[in-house]
């Protein structure tokens, strides 16, 4: 019963303040009362849950800059989101100087360094799909195909599709070729790099030729061969470093062992947290080292309420409050008497009784919100000429003009203070 009275006592005091507060104001101050976003910080995957909370303050700030308002318009927008399955993504909680793995691809790694580097994959075969295309292209050369005879039903490769078969495979070697020195120098401090083939053996003989090479750079008919990049770092290792390859036999039983192993360890500390007597205290140090944790109280709470920095609205609202209320009731007043006088000067006889206009019929000064008068002063500045030296009445003056030339909004004649 007491937790359900307080819930309602916090919901009326929440629905009361969202009237005032912009939305994320409002849900900074929900999460302050009720601690909330340091609860799902103890949650599983804690960091992610904080950083969608960030997230949805980030869209309540973001929602604050359009032309809706209020917490309605607030919810049928996220409501909306949701009903169209707007693909939204979940809050970042990383860094550049997390300690993590970052999985990319090469490309995406361009540019980018990282202390440890593992180039994974070096034996996937590289893509050649285009050079045997039936219509070849080519951004030099234009296009070619295969000669096809339609009445004996043969179709024969022709010397131009040859050639831009050829081309069109050096081109590709020679891109994949840069793609990989991009990989190999990305690392900082170590680079890994990983490879499997089914016959390691026949491979690493494979590129024996290579000892034969008296040049320093290896030439094109054997650089031109590589299916994959293992094949080129073998090539650069089969001259003088063959002997630094160390080939380990590694069985399935080797590979999956430890992780079987690894995963039964968890289900069974699993299961052992799960049956645990939350009622006993196992260790009585532990237990009172986080009572006072959780009991403790931060002393300079107040000073944290302490603004660092006051923006001109703030302090004006600070100091002029009090006038304002008092200039408010006095306007109050004097408004009813004379609403008074001419209602018992109309009973009189004496004078016509006029109905009120609306607000937007009337030609009384009308209330300019801060940010439209901001906008008035600026174009007043851009429209005065600095080289003048100018007065009050000069700046009427000029006011007046461009309001007449159209220029200027008339508002601003009584917004903005010669």
């Amino acid at each position: 019963k007491e937790k359900i009275v307080q819930f309602f006592k916090d919901l009326d005091i929440y629905r009361k303040e969202s009237v005032i507060y912009p939305v994320h104001e409002l849900l900074y101050r929900i999460f302050a009362k009720t601690g909330y976003y340091e609860y799902v910080l103890a949650l599983p995957a804690g960091s992610v849950r904080q950083a969608n909370l960030d997230m949805l303050i980030q869209k309540a700030v973001t929602y604050g800059t359009t032309s809706y308002h209020g917490l309605f318009h607030f919810v049928r927008y996220i409501q909306n989101l949701q009903k169209y399955e707007v693909d939204v993504a979940p809050g970042n909680t990383s860094s550049e100087q997390d300690n993590l793995v970052r999985i990319t691809s090469i490309h995406k790694s361009k540019g980018l360094e990282y202390p440890i580097v593992i180039v994974a994959g070096m034996g996937k075969t590289m893509n050649r799909q285009d050079s045997r295309a039936k219509i070849l292209l080519h951004p030099d050369y234009g296009i070619s195909a295969d000669f096809i005879d339609a009445k004996r039903r043969v179709k024969v490769p022709t010397l131009p599709a040859r050639a831009f078969s050829r081309k069109i495979l050096v081109d590709g070697s020679s891109e994949e070729l840069r793609v990989l020195y991009v990989a190999l120098t990305r690392a900082k401090e170590k680079l890994i790099l990983t490879s499997c083939d089914r016959h390691l053996e026949n491979r690493l003989s494979k590129w024996d030729v290579v000892k034969e090479c008296q040049t320093q750079a290896l030439p094109f008919t054997i650089t031109s061969k590589a299916n994959c990049y293992l094949d080129w770092v073998l090539m650069a290792l089969a001259r003088e470093h063959k002997e630094s390859i160390a080939i380990k036999q590694v069985s399935m039983d080797d590979l999956f062992t430890p992780e079987i192993e690894k995963e039964m360890n968890l289900l069974f500390k699993q299961k052992e947290f799960e049956e645990l007597d939350t009622t006993k205290t196992y260790s009585s140090e532990m237990s009172e080292k986080i009572r006072r944790h959780l009991s403790w109280v931060y002393p300079f709470e107040e000073e944290l309420k302490l603004h660092s920095k006051f923006t001109v609205s703030e302090i004006k609202s600070m100091y002029g409050e009090k006038e304002e209320k008092e200039e408010a009731i006095e306007s109050l007043v004097q408004k009813e008497e004379a609403a008074e006088s001419l209602v018992q000067e109309n009973q009189e006889g004496e004078l016509p009784f006029e109905p009120t206009l609306p607000k937007f019929m009337s030609e009384e000064e009308e209330n300019v919100r801060a940010a439209t008068r901001g906008t008035l002063y600026h174009r007043v500045l851009q429209l005065l000429d600095e080289s003048k030296t100018y007065h009050t009445d000069v700046i009427k003056g000029q006011m007046e003009e461009e309001v007449a030339k159209g220029k200027l909004d008339r508002l601003a004649l009584k917004s903005v203070n010669a």
